[in-house]
């Protein structure tokens, strides 16, 4: 009756699960497209610095070191949820586009490598409660012993999880470079565009002209 009603489950989840992959294969499909979009591109780290320099006219001294104080990247929250929640979600949070897509496929390769092994464990559990159902027929079937399927699909859980873990620790590491240079770049923009001062000057004409000068610590 077990057997009977587990068969009747598999007929029945079919054809879901299949409408499901290949939901989820046109979907990665689409994915794979705008990921390789954000990796041939440029980084944007330059237009952000250029973009959170902008508001740095005119200031000097402590003025200009409050204002990179604010400005910076802070680093540690980021690694540490590149860490503990991966998916490319630290690299987000500093705006590392290149980063995130590199964490969220690492990350997500992982976890599917981490089912695909338990979904052969289950195949091999299957299969073997099926077997024993066979063989024990209106008698009580012995407990589950795993067999060559199950210990294959545990190595290719493992695998998946060890991907993750240093799809994580790489994801984590990026963070911390990526914004360190971002933070130094930064730095020597603001050092650069620092004494920014709008003078209205006349020309030799008589009439008043509007320049910009800039200059370099």
């Amino acid at each position: 009756m077990m057997k009977t009603a587990i068969l009747a489950l598999l007929l029945v989840l079919i054809p879901f699960q299949a409408h499901s992959f290949i939901g989820s294969i046109v979907s990665a499909g689409q994915q794979v497209g705008a990921s390789v979009s954000v990796l041939t591109g440029e980084d944007p780290r330059s237009s952000l610095i250029l973009s959170s320099a902008a508001g740095a006219a005119g200031l000097s001294g402590d003025e200009l070191n409050a204002y990179y104080r604010d400005e910076k990247l802070s680093l540690f929250a980021p690694a540490a949820k590149s860490l503990f929640i991966g998916f490319g979600s630290g690299p987000s949070s500093i705006g590392d586009d290149k980063g995130e897509v590199i964490g969220a496929w690492g990350n997500g390769i992982g976890l599917g490598t981490i089912f695909l092994g338990g979904a052969v464990i289950g195949t091999d559990w299957i299969a073997e409660r099926i077997g024993a159902g066979i063989t024990h027929a209106g008698g009580t079937a012995p407990p589950y012993e795993m067999g060559n399927l199950g210990e294959f699909g545990i190595r290719i859980a493992v695998t998946g999880g060890a991907i993750m873990l240093a799809s994580r620790v790489i994801e984590s590491l990026r963070v911390i470079t990526w914004g360190w240079r971002y933070n130094r770049e930064l730095r020597r923009t603001l050092d650069h565009t620092s004494e920014i001062s709008l003078s209205l000057l006349p020309d030799p004409s008589g009439a008043v002209q509007l320049s910009l000068h800039a200059g370099i610590n």
